[in-house]
């Protein structure tokens, strides 16, 4: 989409806005593009000029959030070993995610039956930009390794993170006290991480894991 006007911009805003209280409301699912229109006070062409699809105001959602992480992660990174970074940035994540948990529980279903026709590399907010914030939490550290392995690495850590995250949007406990826990827990684990991070057993395992999940690394 070519730059918006000022206008054009608030009137966007306001469609997805209203997109995502809806999903909020009543489900992904079940929320209608007529319905979005009668909720943002528009016309139902007017929202497919900006939104040709449900799945764009996803697409719009993950862009924002995933622009927020960014930012509060690189400005605010500790200059610390790889693990005391790395929790900072799982940290982060939640923080930033927190306001729009409802939300994100809402199509949780539908992101992870089409995550990856969702997200296509090219989008400039991709699941590789995000990523790009794990491998440099690794790359820039304190003791960091060497770049090949501090990519690969990061991309592990990339991946525990959405399963953290998956964790923490079904995770039903009051204040979601469970996911507080299990970030306890990784901290006490984060010295066994870092030794066994370093051995090639585990780090073809992760590989393994990575590729099944997210798709082969691509090539740069």
């Amino acid at each position: 989409m070519s730059e918006l006007t000022p206008k054009a911009e608030e009137t966007r805003q306001r469609i997805l806005e209203a997109a995502l209280s809806l999903f909020e409301e009543q489900s992904f699912d079940t929320t209608t593009l007529r319905q979005i229109a009668a909720r943002a006070d528009v016309s139902l062409g007017l929202v497919y000029r900006y939104f040709d699809a449900k799945e764009s105001f996803v697409l719009a959602l993950y862009e924002r959030l995933s622009h927020a992480f960014e930012a509060a992660a690189r400005d605010h990174m500790p200059e610390e070993r790889w693990p005391e970074r790395f929790l900072f940035c799982l940290r982060t994540s939640l923080r930033v995610l927190g306001p729009h948990r409802d939300t994100l529980r809402s199509i949780t279903g539908m992101l992870l039956k089409d995550a990856r026709d969702l997200y296509p590399p090219e989008n400039p907010f991709s699941q590789q930009h995000v990523q790009s914030v794990f491998r440099e939490a690794v790359l820039y550290a304190r003791f960091a390794p060497d770049e090949a392995q501090a990519t690969q690495l990061g991309r592990h850590l990339y991946l525990i993170h959405l399963a953290v995250v998956l964790f923490w949007l079904v995770d039903r406990t009051p204040d979601q006290q469970a996911t507080a826990r299990l970030l306890d827990q990784m901290q006490r684990w984060m010295p066994m991480l870092a030794i066994a991070a370093t051995t090639p057993v585990f780090r073809e395992l992760a590989d393994g894991i990575a590729d099944a999940v997210l798709g082969p690394e691509p090539e740069i």
